[in-house]
């Protein structure tokens, strides 16, 4: 750890223990969207994300949301079975199986989309401009260096 920050513990430990919270936040919010969605977060959370890149294969969507390619593909089974989600031979390819949301599943994402907005702009009006502007720089700003780096492992012995 760098030494050349000063407070660097604090600093370090303040920022992990806020990302905690608003990731808690943001999971409480996804949890209470999904469940009134009648899926489990992680349904609804591959739906979206198909839905904001249709056409991608069952390998893309694992990629994009961190999972193994055996967990994504039984989420993708499961939201074609729920009617959400189309599987669908890749023109180019045909070898290469594509996802798409539904009719039902864009309704979905639809109505989804839509309370989050209005969520995050209720939030974001309490904001003046210059608050909004640093919130979404500061963002920025660390998903680029978040992106460059990955954690070392965990150094912890013992029991978890």
């Amino acid at each position: 750890m760098k030494k050349d920050i000063p407070g660097h513990v604090d600093a370090v430990r303040r920022l992990r223990a806020d990302l905690r919270q608003l990731l808690r936040l943001l999971g409480v919010l996804d949890r209470e969207e999904a469940r009134c969605c009648g899926m489990s977060l992680a349904q609804c959370n591959a739906l979206l994300e198909v839905a904001s890149c249709p056409g991608l294969s069952v390998s893309d969507l694992a990629e994009r949301l961190l999972l193994d390619r055996s967990t994504a593909s039984r989420l993708v089974d499961r939201l074609v079975s729920l009617g959400l989600l189309k599987r669908e031979l890749s023109p180019e390819d045909r070898r290469r199986v594509t996802l798409t949301p539904s009719e039902e599943g864009w309704e979905l994402v639809g109505g989804v989309e839509r309370s989050m907005d209005e969520w995050f702009e209720s939030a974001l009006t309490l904001l003046s401009e210059d608050e909004r502007r640093m919130v979404f720089c500061g963002l920025k700003l660390l998903l680029k260096v978040l992106d460059g780096t990955s954690p070392e492992g965990c150094h912890v012995r013992g029991p978890l």
